[in-house]
């Protein structure tokens, strides 16, 4: 344990960021770790089966990839994964997707992210917060197993 304190110790003056992430996060998955996981679920049962389309979110820690992204478009909260497809709804509404905003065990979404995931709601897209592949994959078969909406 002497050793990896040390490396860490020896990197910290390089780079915080990073020896902060390897002490917080160590024995925890982070949400991008439980994202792709997520995303290779997606490709691997539904993805090909039915007509549905991914968008994910980005990863915006840096502040020079923040100013490029938010120039070309993006906006701060915006979900992690957003899935695209017409389903009807269980009231006969048609709802235009699915939109999951992904967080660890102890992460909480923040105020951009629940004002947009509101916005989406009531713009008619299933919405959820999920903890863990297991909760997210509940999300995604309930709403690919939707009808799909034929105009």
């Amino acid at each position: 344990m002497k050793i990896y304190n040390k490396r860490v110790a020896e990197k910290s003056s390089k780079n915080s960021k990073l020896t902060k992430r390897r002490k917080t996060h160590k024995n925890k998955k982070l949400e991008s770790d439980i994202q792709k996981e997520v995303v290779q679920y997606w490709r691997s049962h539904w993805a090909k089966k039915r007509n549905c389309f991914l968008i994910p979110g980005l990863n915006t820690n840096s502040e020079n990839f923040l100013g490029r992204i938010k120039s070309m478009g993006y906006q701060k909260g915006t979900p992690d994964l957003t899935f695209l497809s017409l389903k009807v709804k269980n009231d006969g509404t048609v709802s235009p997707g699915l939109c999951i905003e992904m967080k660890s065990s102890t992460g909480s979404a923040s105020t951009e992210q629940k004002k947009v995931l509101d916005k989406m709601k009531n713009m008619g897209y299933f919405t959820a917060v999920c903890r863990s592949k297991s909760d997210a994959i509940k999300e995604i078969n309930a709403f690919m197993k939707l009808k799909n909406y034929k105009s």
